[in-house]
């Protein structure tokens, strides 16, 4: 197999060309879905999004408490799903109309 000599700009160059082109012909998508998992694995700080939602029948802090609890048994990668399942659906349409909105 032979050697292609490509000096490193010219191969950023070739990436973003290729990213581009997959953003522009709409193979990214931006659905909801999307935007929920790509929250649900970069979530920032619980204390920084927790308090800002106006959660229906508990303060921030009972929030941050079951956050806790979903880390604690879920881990990092599965925090956020734990922690959506234990809401009721007011809180989870809440939770959901907030990433839409802010993430």
């Amino acid at each position: 197999m032979s050697k292609i000599n490509i000096s490193e700009s010219r191969l950023k160059d070739i990436i973003k060309e290729s990213v581009t082109r997959i953003l522009n012909e709409g193979q990214y998508d931006d659905s909801p879905i999307t935007k929920w998992v790509y929250w649900c694995f970069n979530y920032p700080y619980p204390q920084e999004w927790i308090p800002q939602i106006e959660w229906d029948g508990a303060n921030a802090e009972h929030f941050m408490s079951k956050f806790s609890d979903a880390y604690k048994t879920a881990g990092s990668s599965g925090a956020m799903n734990r922690f959506f399942i234990e809401l009721d659906r007011g809180n989870q349409r809440k939770l959901i109309d907030y990433v839409l909105n802010n993430y």
